[in-house]
């Protein structure tokens, strides 16, 4: 029992820490989804002068109190969130702190890791409705590591640092799985199929198995497969949950309430060839806050033309009274549209999209791609179970869920229906895994003491 002298000294260091980290993340949160180097300018900037902003006018929580959130350049006003993302991961530091102890303290690194890392992608997934690979798969092969270090992430009896004594079998483990993943799915973060993601797993299971027997590392070594196997188990249970709900919900058809006007246009960014859709007062666009359309509605919302097509399967067909395209004209013809190119009446028209400027037309109806879920949250939930076990993945899913539902019937009494559509399901799971971190095994005991079973956590 440490004097509370030193309780005081380590929890106010944690909240310190937290805090700065905090300020790290607010640089993240804004470059990251602009594929922005999170080093390049190293000190923050103003986004409206470019000034960047020295040490002493970016000290976390004074400096925007003092300057009442305004840049000291410029004057333009800075958003009360950066003070919200520094004073919140200070705070999840120190509860992550005071949950740990000074008795079990190496855990606190990996939990403070994975803390940011929620932060990150809940902020991310609020504005872009997106979770970047860094934070999914990084965070997952981040917690898969730490459990090969630290094995009492996963519940193992074992020293702490037990993986110290075998960093060389861990070097190895490291390489040849970022290799091996590689070589089976391309990028990392293109490995969308579960197939993939197991072989990629399986490969590292193997490769951990013949260094732990080679260099002698048991304890390390189960809390990696542990860890590996909470994330696969997450990836393929969120998975089949993508996939059921693609079946089901894959489709929406709109009905105009008469013809419409329609015009596609190539256009060509700093991010590479897309296209506007403009559909009467419908638009798809890139927007940085996108959402989905709503055909009855006088001014839809703006995202990219490649956004419509999550997967190579997925459609766009139109309804056509008429369509001109190049020198060609048609009349009452079904449009198939993939991503790349078009199907016209079941043929395909010779001229692929990336070399069309334009075509224009007019709609009668039309029927839109759509995802039940992100395939973000997917590779989100794995780097939980990563973290946090396989119990927690039942947890936070659950718990998700359950809270998802709850906001949107709040949201419906108060009659703002669409407020629940704009919320993503990233931070319902980042909640239920801090919820899951601080009360989760208490919660599930009382659940099941309360209706008679004894808790199996």
């Amino acid at each position: 029992m440490l004097p509370r002298a030193y309780e005081l000294l380590f929890s106010t260091f944690a909240f310190i820490l937290g805090a700065n980290i905090g300020s790290f993340l607010n640089v993240c949160i804004y470059r990251m989804p602009r594929e922005l180097s999170v080093n390049k300018p190293k000190r923050s900037f103003c986004p409206s002068c470019q000034y960047q902003i020295p040490w002493y006018h970016n000290l976390p929580l004074i400096t925007w109190l003092l300057l009442r959130g305004r840049c000291a350049n410029c004057g333009a006003k800075f958003s009360v969130r950066y003070f919200g993302v520094e004073l919140l991961t200070g705070l999840l530091f120190l509860a992550v702190w005071r949950s740990v102890t000074i008795v079990n303290w190496p855990l606190a690194l990996p939990y403070w890791i994975f803390a940011s890392l929620l932060v990150v992608a809940t902020f991310i997934d609020f504005d872009f409705f997106i979770i970047p690979d860094e934070i999914t798969w990084g965070g997952t092969i981040a917690g898969c590591f730490l459990s090969y270090f630290i094995p009492q992430m996963m519940e193992v009896s074992a020293p702490y640092l037990a993986g110290m004594a075998s960093i060389l079998p861990g070097a190895i483990l490291a390489f040849g799985c970022i290799w091996m993943g590689n070589k089976i799915g391309g990028p990392i973060g293109n490995m969308r199929s579960p197939g993939l993601f197991g072989l990629w797993s399986l490969a590292a299971v193997a490769l951990a198995l013949i260094s732990s027997h080679l260099l002698g590392a048991p304890h390390a070594t189960s809390g990696l497969l542990r860890s590996f196997g909470s994330a696969a188990f997450g990836y393929l249970l969120l998975w089949g949950v993508v996939e059921a709900g693609k079946k089901a919900f894959g489709k929406k058809k709109m009905q105009l309430s008469a013809p419409a006007p329609f015009t596609w246009t190539h256009t060509v960014s700093e991010y590479g060839d897309d296209a506007d859709l403009v559909i009467g007062d419908i638009s798809w666009m890139k927007e940085e806050n996108p959402s989905k359309p709503d055909a009855n509605s006088e001014r839809g919302r703006l995202i990219q033309w490649s956004e419509i097509f999550s997967r190579d399967s997925d459609q766009l067909i139109l309804h056509c009274k008429s369509l001109k395209i190049e020198a060609d004209s048609f009349e009452d013809v079904v449009v198939v549209s993939h991503c790349d190119y078009l199907l016209i009446d079941g043929k395909r028209y010779p001229t692929d999209l990336d070399h069309l400027k334009t075509f224009s037309g007019v709609v009668t109806n039309l029927v839109i791609p759509r995802e039940a879920m992100g395939f973000g949250d997917v590779k989100f939930i794995a780097a939980i179970g990563a973290f946090l076990g396989w119990k927690s993945v039942l947890f936070t899913l659950c718990s998700a869920s359950c809270i998802g539902a709850v906001i949107g019937v709040f949201t419906i009494l108060i009659g703002k229906r669409e407020w629940s559509s704009k919320i993503p399901f990233g931070p319902y799971l980042a909640l239920g895994a801090l919820i899951w971190f601080f009360f989760g095994p208490d919660l599930v005991a009382w659940y099941f003491q309360s209706i008679g079973f004894e808790s199996a956590m």
